[in-house]
């Protein structure tokens, strides 16, 4: 499981970066979380296959996070996209689903599934992640946030994972050769050369799925919160610098010493910093403001992959 940016500019691109766009990679398939103007042709730089993308989700209905969505669907369309896709997104997303599908000249023919998140409160209280979509066995919620418009964030879970085995355990039973120590840790009992041994025997306790939360544009809230709670990667908006609290405020926007008081509140594992503001050139003030209060924060680099669990900043 690993993020990759595809766009970290706030509102509008600049020379340098792109706007809204990012990829978590499942393995098998992966997820598009906002799908801002250029993001196809990040897709296309990347390491990402089209054909394998399953899910869109959209944070919210603002322009720099949704205007690539029609020309990445024409995209697919063109490419003879015959596999069904799940959109994810805010209320209203469907109507304009609707106008861009109508357009022949986009070609949109194949199967997609829509669900639309309600939630006009703005507020982003606290709350238990609502449960929107399931994606090769991984299981996605949301949560209102808070913004000028309504506004989710997403968190993606990993299914649990087998413990690990005991390979010392395995040979006092009888168990020496790899593949039956691989079928093992899938589940199955094999035989030994003391006789029959059982996956209990010799495998510790199910491990605890990885989670990645990232939010869309949000001032501090409670909400985000809840949905970071103990994810192994929060993925954070940081539009302004810790002097620009005022602009945070005023345009519902977070800062350095917003996304570090959601990671330590949520206790999450490794925070990225996302969304920059075009009056900052170098976005490495922000980092270096995080940092103060959160060690292990890095800033998201448009491309550059991000495994999860991810290392420690060098």
């Amino acid at each position: 499981m690993r993020v990759i940016p595809l766009g970290t500019s706030s509102g509008r691109p600049t020379v340098a970066r792109h706007v809204s766009g990012l990829a978590v990679d499942l393995g098998r398939s992966w997820i598009l979380i906002d799908c801002g103007e250029g993001t196809q042709q990040q897709i296309m730089r990347s390491p990402l296959k089209p054909s394998r993308l399953a899910a869109i989700l959209i944070t919210h209905l603002h322009g720099d996070h949704v205007l690539g969505l029609p020309g990445l669907l024409g995209t697919l369309g063109m490419e003879g996209r015959t596999a069904p896709l799940q959109i994810v997104g805010v209320d209203g997303i469907g109507r304009w689903l609707d106008v861009m599908c109508d357009l022949p000249i986009l070609g949109i023919d194949f199967p997609m599934t829509l669900t639309e998140l309600v939630d006009d409160s703005l507020d982003g209280v606290a709350g238990e992640p609502l449960h929107v979509a399931d994606v090769d066995g991984f299981a996605v919620y949301a949560l209102a946030l808070r913004h000028r418009v309504p506004a989710f964030g997403y968190r993606i879970v990993e299914p649990d994972r087998p413990g690990h085995i005991d390979i010392d355990a395995a040979r006092r039973a009888g168990v020496t050769n790899g593949p039956d120590l691989g079928r093992l840790q899938r589940g199955e009992s094999v035989i030994g050369s003391l006789g029959e041994v059982r996956p209990a025997q010799v495998i510790g306790p199910q491990r605890r799925g990885l989670a990645v939360t990232v939010l869309g544009d949000t001032a501090r809230c409670d909400a985000s919160v809840s949905l970071a709670f103990d994810a192994d990667l929060l993925v954070h908006e940081c539009t302004y610098a810790n002097a620009d609290q005022d602009l945070a405020e005023r345009w519902k926007h977070s800062t350095p010493a917003d996304a570090t008081w959601v990671a330590n509140q949520a206790g999450v594992g490794h925070l990225v910093l996302n969304h920059f503001s075009t009056r900052y050139d170098d976005p490495s003030l922000l980092l270096n403001e995080a940092r103060t209060a959160f060690v292990n924060t890095t800033l998201a680099n448009e491309l550059a992959p991000i495994d999860v669990p991810a290392a420690d900043p060098t």
